[in-house]
């Protein structure tokens, strides 16, 4: 490892000391939502101040978003990917998904989900328990 790699993680464990484990990751989904927002916003042209005019909010309330200053209810998130034309996904995936139908069925979708769409569906198996 460099030592700007090992400077790097040494600044990284100090600033984490203290810190849960849930703190660090919602840290980094509010710095990765911040960054989406801010550079589609700036791709597509808009000012903060225009943008606030577009989601019908304050320009202080968009430099929070973009500080990560701001918790994002879904709502908010769906809202503002609405008018960028961001597409959402969940952040979950699972790596095999099993559906109960009236408890005596199991249909087991092997593979990953992605957005709207399904890798590997000619997989599917359908199981009589």
């Amino acid at each position: 490892m460099t030592n700007k790699n090992t400077s790097l993680r040494e600044l990284f464990e100090t600033l984490a000391e203290g810190f849960t484990a849930d703190e660090i990751v919602l840290a980094g989904m509010k710095g990765l939502i911040s960054a989406a927002i801010a550079e589609k916003r700036h791709s597509l042209g808009l000012s903060q101040k225009k943008f606030a005019e577009l989601m019908e909010v304050s320009q202080s309330l968009v430099s929070r978003w973009e500080s990560g200053e701001e918790n994002f209810t879904l709502e908010t998130l769906v809202r503002i990917a609405q008018r960028l034309s961001i597409e959402m996904q969940s952040p979950f995936k699972e790596k095999s998904i099993v559906r109960h139908i009236n408890m005596s069925n199991v249909i087991h979708f092997p593979g990953e989900w992605h957005g709207n769409s399904y890798k590997n569906s000619s997989n599917f198996e359908a199981k009589e328990m």
